[in-house]
């Protein structure tokens, strides 16, 4: 199955972490079409914490399942991630000129 999916991470807010996250979206040849970090933090034992959320071009599920099971495993996210599947195709793709 291949499509575009949401996720969010929740990410300790510390230097290099969403280099550190798209990194492991390229190795399984994952393109990004949106990164997002907000700048509400939440503490915890760990510092703050921040929602990372990333939304993909279209990508093969597997691929995205198996980029998202290695970023669980980093010691500075918090939780696992949320994947949604997006069923609408982007608008630009809709236009024809």
């Amino acid at each position: 199955i291949s499509g575009r999916y949401y996720v969010r991470a929740m990410v300790e807010d510390r230097p290099g972490m969403l280099g550190e996250i798209a990194a492991r979206y390229g190795r399984h040849g994952i393109s990004l079409a949106s990164v997002h970090q907000d700048e509400t933090a939440e503490q915890s034992a760990g510092g703050l914490v921040v929602p990372v959320v990333v939304v993909t071009h279209h990508a093969s599920e597997d691929n995205l399942l198996r980029a998202v099971a290695e970023i669980n495993e980093m010691p500075r996210i918090h939780g696992e991630c949320a994947v949604i599947s997006i069923i609408d195709e982007p608008t630009e793709q809709l236009i024809s000129h």
